[in-house]
This record gives C-alpha cells, sequence and structure tokens, in this order.
C-alpha cells in the first residue's frame, strides 16, 4: 500500500463522528459539570469504598532492638531508643529486665524523652519480660526504654520489641 493510501485510510477512521477523541466513542465524553456531579455522587456512595487496614497490639513480633544494656546510674538513663519510620498508631512493646546484686533494677518506657510507660521492676538475676501496650505513635517518634538502680546491682535491659497485626477487613462471600 503506497503513502497516498495510508493516509487516506487514517483519515476515514477520523472522518466517522461517532469514533470521537482517539477513538472514544462521543457518547463517553461529558461535560466537566457532568463530570463533577459523577464525582460527587462516587464520594457519597458508602459502598464505592473500602475499609482501609487496621493495627492492632498482639503477640506478633514485627520489629526488635535486642542487644543487651546495662547501667549502674541511680536516676533514670536511656539504654535502648528505635525511631519510628512510619506511623504506629497502637503497639505492644515488650522487653526483659533484670536486677544483678541486689536490691532493685528499673525501667520505664520513654517516648521522645518523656516517659509514658509504668515504672516496672526487677529484684532478681532472671530475666522478666516487661509488656504495655501503647498507642498514637508517629513517623519520628523516638521510642525508649530507661533504667536505673538503687542499691550496688545493676539494671540489664534486652530485647526491645514491637509487636502488632496489620488486620484487613474481609467480607466473607461464600454462595
Amino acid at each position: 500500500m503506497g503513502s497516498h493510501s495510508k493516509a487516506a485510510v487514517a483519515v476515514a477512521a477520523h472522518a466517522a463522528l461517532d469514533t470521537g477523541v482517539h477513538g472514544v466513542g462521543v457518547s463517553t465524553v461529558c461535560s466537566e459539570t457532568e463530570a463533577d456531579g459523577k464525582i460527587t455522587t462516587h464520594k457519597g456512595d458508602a459502598s464505592a469504598h473500602h475499609d482501609a487496614p487496621t493495627i492492632q497490639a498482639s503477640e506478633t513480633l514485627r520489629n526488635f532492638n535486642d542487644a543487651q544494656k546495662t547501667t549502674i546510674q541511680e536516676v533514670y538513663t536511656k539504654l535502648k531508643e528505635v525511631l519510628l519510620g512510619g506511623d504506629l498508631p497502637v503497639c505492644r512493646l515488650k522487653f526483659d529486665l533484670r536486677a544483678v546484686d541486689n536490691p532493685t533494677a528499673y525501667a520505664r518506657v520513654y517516648k521522645n524523652g518523656g516517659a509514658i510507660g509504668i515504672e516496672q521492676t526487677a529484684v532478681t538475676p532472671s530475666w522478666s519480660t516487661k509488656s504495655e501496650d501503647f498507642s498514637n505513635w508517629v513517623a519520628g517518634d523516638l521510642i525508649q526504654i530507661y533504667g536505673k538502680r538503687t542499691g550496688t546491682q545493676t539494671c540489664y535491659v534486652r530485647n526491645m520489641r514491637l509487636c502488632y497485626d496489620l488486620v484487613v477487613p474481609v467480607t466473607n462471600q461464600d454462595p
């Protein structure tokens, strides 16, 4: 087919009025006002939207900072810290605590340098796991564990763990 024949076919394809623009039928193109109305209608249609996944505190380990840290300070001293790279609406934070050489070791969860957790204690050299649920953490928050001692013992902290589940809503569609 010569170059004049190809051009004639291309012009003929666009000559039909029902072809519209670039093959989109004229009947599918609507005015800006009509488009705005369709968008508003969709926005108000609850069935057209899906529930977003949610996060809930759980026993599922998602992030950890397991290194063992110690202090012999008698005032709260930062032992462990993680920087959140994203929002975490709810989370279970766990860590292990123990005291060596009597009488008591203390540890507490902090956020951005301020105490938010309850004061946890240990009075034996055996490890004990502490667990608390927290909420409203956002990207950029520093989550920390501070520890201190009384008497002559050493405060040991290890296994800082963030535990949560991503829950995706599902609807059974069995026939």
